[in-house]
C-alpha cells in the first residue's frame, strides 16, 4: 500500500474547509462554543508530526528519516489550516486516537 502524506502546496487552507477535501485529510465540525478538527494521520507515526498553533493557523508538519547504507535522508512536508473565526488560541489542544487520528480541539471566544 503506497502511503499518503500532504501535498506540498504550502498556501494556508481557509476555513470553512471542503467536506472532502481533495486529499481527504481533514474533518471540522464547529459548535456556538468550540471546534472539532480531525486530521487522518494513519500512515504516520505521530512521533513524526509536529503541531504548532501560530495565532488562528495550525502548521502540521511531517518529518521522515530513513537509514539506508550508512546514510541518513530527512524529508518533511507540511499543510496551515486556518482555525475558525473567534477562537481563543489558549485553549486549543490536540491528541492522537487509537485510530491514528490527530485531534484538534478548541473554544470560540465569548
Amino acid at each position: 500500500m503506497k502511503r499518503r502524506y500532504f501535498n506540498l502546496d504550502h498556501s494556508v487552507i481557509d476555513y470553512p474547509y471542503k467536506t472532502n477535501n481533495d486529499d481527504g485529510f481533514v474533518k471540522s465540525v464547529c459548535f456556538d462554543d468550540r471546534f472539532i478538527l480531525t486530521f487522518n494521520c494513519q500512515n504516520v507515526n505521530a512521533k513524526e508530526m509536529k503541531v504548532n498553533i501560530i495565532g488562528n493557523q495550525v502548521r502540521i508538519e511531517i518529518i521522515k528519516k530513513d537509514k539506508n547504507k550508512g546514510h541518513l535522508f530527512s524529508k518533511s512536508s507540511y499543510k496551515i489550516y486556518k482555525l475558525p473565526d473567534n477562537v481563543d488560541s489558549r485553549s486549543i489542544k490536540y491528541t492522537f486516537n487509537d485510530h491514528g487520528d490527530l485531534i484538534i480541539t478548541g473554544e470560540k471566544e465569548s
